[in-house]
């Protein structure tokens, strides 16, 4: 995804992608850990599918999981990390 981006690009993506991250963590926290599709999108002003696919995103770098991930996931959870596991 950032493959090709170089100097301010690269860093001004980074940040939009840390403050997305946060925000989504955030309104998680509010609903007591947990998340879905629809009610990140009415949160962000996105199309459903682009808050399942930055939900599917955390959940693929370890932030969230699905909750129920033998059927389409749409709801997500907040994977409780471990001490010593470090910022990313």
């Amino acid at each position: 995804m950032i493959i090709g981006l170089t100097g301010c690009r690269r860093i001004i993506l980074l940040r939009i992608l840390r403050a997305r991250r946060q925000a989504v963590l955030r309104l998680a926290h509010r609903q007591g850990g947990d998340v879905n599709s629809g009610d990140a999108a009415k949160a962000f002003g996105v199309n459903r599918r682009t808050a399942l696919k930055w939900s599917q995103r955390m959940a693929s770098h370890g932030d969230l999981e699905a909750i129920r991930p033998n059927l389409r996931a749409v709801g997500f959870r907040i994977v409780p990390h471990q001490k010593g596991r470090g910022k990313r």
